[in-house]
């Protein structure tokens, strides 16, 4: 009777009593107590896991809105980059285009390049490959994963980082190209104000007689004389045209010039016409090249209808056919 009494001791319970508003009989439960316990744990566990479960289901959707958000974000980036890239090489073409023009322009007006300031594409390395086999990063329509999005993403901003240094460069050519460009419309406009004033145009259209230099005078046998011009033969009357933009300094009378017109063109230039019949500039007058000046004639020391042409430069008597076209 004892060790029963002592076992039953040792076994506990919790009775649970459900009482009936009527008078049934009551109904009872006795639950061990290592029961109760087994459930707590397991209620503790299930409690765990499922707010685990939460917290994990929360970071997996925040993860996929960044996601999703990084696909968005990295295509219209890449929309950007590919009208980026589109734009270099439109500038890199319009760079080329001015180099070519630039040469072109200094080729029709004479004048030589300033290599010294001068910066060409060619010489250019630009840090992105534009050849067949280049390809722009984009992410897929159908979604991609976290690691693929981060290296999309990465490896656009690489771009991004490979086009800022792109067009930097670009940009500091372009600057150089407008000031050489700025440089070259000073040069032109010189140039050709140059090219306008040079006493190069033939003053009439006829056959050059007589040449610069030493000859047998006309008007004695066997004596030798210096010819300071050219003679170009024309007929009587024909207009005498200038010879290069300038302004009229003399138009009168020289003996042994006869009727005379002289032009002053800036640069060191002064041109003379002489044998005129007639005189149609007067001293003061501005005159362009190609402007009528005076008629051929055979005034003064002269054989026969021509211009007498002469050409100064600094102040030295030189050859017209050195300078004329």
């Amino acid at each position: 009777m004892v060790k029963t009494k002592s076992k039953l001791k040792k076994r506990r319970y919790f009775t649970i009593m459900l009482i009936p508003h009527s008078q049934k009989k009551v109904n009872q439960f006795k639950i061990p107590v290592w029961a109760l316990a087994c459930i707590m744990v397991l209620f503790t566990v299930l409690t765990c896991s499922l707010v685990y479960l939460a917290i994990d289901f929360k970071a997996t959707k925040e993860d996929l809105d960044r996601l999703k958000h990084v696909e968005t974000v990295n295509q219209v980036q890449a929309k950007k980059i590919a009208d980026l890239i589109e734009k270099t090489k439109n500038m890199e073409n319009k760079i080329a285009d001015i180099e070519q023009l630039d040469r072109k322009v200094r080729e029709l007006v004479g004048l030589e390049s300033d290599e010294g300031k001068e910066v060409h594409l060619q010489d250019y390395n630009s840090p992105i490959s534009f050849g067949p086999e280049f390809s722009l990063t984009m992410v897929p329509r159908g979604g991609v994963s976290r690691g693929q999005a981060s290296r999309f993403y990465e490896s656009n901003m690489d771009l991004l980082e490979m086009l800022d240094k792109d067009l930097t460069m670009l940009d500091q050519i372009v600057e150089m190209k407008e000031e050489n460009l700025a440089q070259l419309q000073v040069e032109v406009s010189d140039q050709l104000k140059y090219l306008s004033a040079k006493p190069d145009r033939m003053p009439v259209n006829g056959r050059i007689t007589s040449k610069y230099g030493y000859r047998s005078s006309p008007f004695g046998a066997g004596r030798r004389e210096f010819h300071d011009g050219i003679d170009i033969a024309a007929a009587y009357g024909t207009h005498i045209r200038a010879a290069g933009d300038g302004r009229v300094i003399f138009s009168g009378w020289i003996p042994g010039y006869g009727r005379m017109v002289s032009i002053s063109h800036g640069y060191g230039y002064v041109s003379h016409y002489a044998h005129n019949s007639v005189n149609l500039a007067k001293v003061g007058d501005i005159v362009k090249k190609g402007e009528k000046i005076a008629r051929v004639g055979t005034s003064g020391r002269s054989t026969g209808p021509h211009v007498h042409f002469m050409i100064d430069q600094n102040g030295k008597r030189i050859n017209p056919q050195n300078v004329l076209k």
